[in-house]
C-alpha cells in the first residue's frame, strides 16, 4: 500500500490536523520514517467537504459538471440564504399568505440570541429538506404538508393544540420549499457551492448510472479509505463511502469513532449511522 493511495476523512478542519500531526510523529518514531515523512502529503488527510470538491474537480468530465465551481463558505452561504429567505418571507406576506400571516404574528423576522426568528427556522427546514427529501416526500402532495398523512402518524392528534401546530409548519414548509428552489437556481447561476452542496451532490452523483468510469479511476487510486468520528457522519456521507468501498472491488474501508462522543447532531449528524 502506497501512502497516495490512503484517504483518511474526520469532522473538522483541526480535527484533520491533529490527525496529520500524530501520523507525523508516527512516521518520525519508524524505521522508514525518513523515507516516508517527505511523502506524507501524498496521502490526503482532511475533511469532507475537502475530500468531496477534490473529487467534483478530478472527475468534473466524467460527472457532467463544471470543475470551475466556488465553493460558497458558512458565513458566505449563511449570509446569501437570510437576504434570499426574507425575500420570500416578504413576498409571502404581501400576498397575503394566510399561514404565514400567522407566522408573523407569532414569531419575529429575525431571531435573537436566545430565540429564532422566521428567517432561521426557515434555513433550518431548507437544510431538512435537503438532507431528508424522501422522508418529506411521505408526509407531503401538491407542494405542502399532507394533514390527513400526519394525523395518521400521530394517534393522539389535537385539533387545538396540533391543528394550530400544523398550520404553522405548513407555512414554514411551503416557505423553506420555496427558498430551497431559488438557493439551487442561485447555486446553478453563480456556479458555486455551499458546503451541504458539496457532500450531496458528491452523493448523488458517485451513487448514479453515469458514475461507474468516475468511480472506476477512484477505486484504482485509492486502496484505504478511513472515516474517522464516524459517530459525527450521516447517511449521505455513508452512501458516499460504501459507493466508493463498491462490492469489494474497492478501497478497504477504516471506520473509527464513539457513538457515546457524538455532539454534532445540531449540524447535521446522525449518530444511527454508526
Amino acid at each position: 500500500l502506497d501512502l497516495s493511495q490512503i484517504v483518511a476523512i474526520t469532522f473538522t478542519a483541526k480535527a484533520a490536523h491533529d490527525l496529520e500531526r500524530k501520523l507525523r510523529a508516527a512516521l518520525e518514531a519508524s524505521e522508514r520514517g525518513t523515507d516516508l515523512l517527505w511523502r506524507l502529503d501524498e496521502a490526503y488527510i482532511g475533511t469532507i467537504h475537502g475530500f468531496c470538491s477534490m473529487l467534483l474537480r478530478e472527475h468534473a468530465l466524467r460527472l457532467g459538471i463544471d470543475p470551475t465551481f466556488r465553493v460558497l463558505d458558512e458565513r458566505e452561504a449563511r449570509a446569501n440564504q437570510e437576504d434570499l429567505v426574507r425575500d420570500v418571507v416578504l413576498a409571502a406576506l404581501e400576498a397575503e399568505d394566510a399561514g404565514v400571516e400567522r407566522l408573523a404574528r407569532r414569531y419575529r423576522l429575525y431571531g435573537g440570541t436566545y430565540a429564532d426568528g422566521i428567517i432561521d427556522m426557515v434555513r433550518s427546514m431548507m437544510r431538512d429538506l435537503r438532507w431528508h427529501s424522501a422522508q418529506y416526500a411521505e408526509w407531503t402532495s401538491q407542494g405542502a404538508l399532507d394533514r390527513g398523512k400526519l394525523e395518521a402518524l400521530c394517534s393522539g392528534w389535537s385539533e387545538g393544540a396540533d391543528g394550530k401546530a400544523f398550520e404553522l409548519t405548513d407555512a414554514l414548509y411551503r416557505l423553506a420549499r420555496s427558498a430551497l428552489e431559488r438557493w439551487e437556481a442561485f447555486q446553478l447561476d453563480e456556479n458555486a457551492r455551499d458546503f451541504d452542496a458539496l457532500i450531496l451532490d458528491t452523493r448523488d452523483l458517485l451513487c448514479g448510472e453515469s458514475a461507474l468510469s468516475a468511480l472506476s479511476e477512484i477505486r484504482r487510486r485509492c486502496r484505504l479509505l478511513i472515516i474517522d468520528e464516524l459517530q459525527d457522519t450521516d447517511f449521505a456521507q455513508r452512501d458516499l463511502a460504501f459507493a466508493i468501498a463498491g462490492d469489494g472491488d474497492g478501497p478497504q474501508l477504516f471506520l473509527v469513532g464513539d457513538p457515546k462522543q457524538s455532539i454534532y447532531r445540531f449540524r447535521g449528524a446522525d449518530v444511527s449511522v454508526w
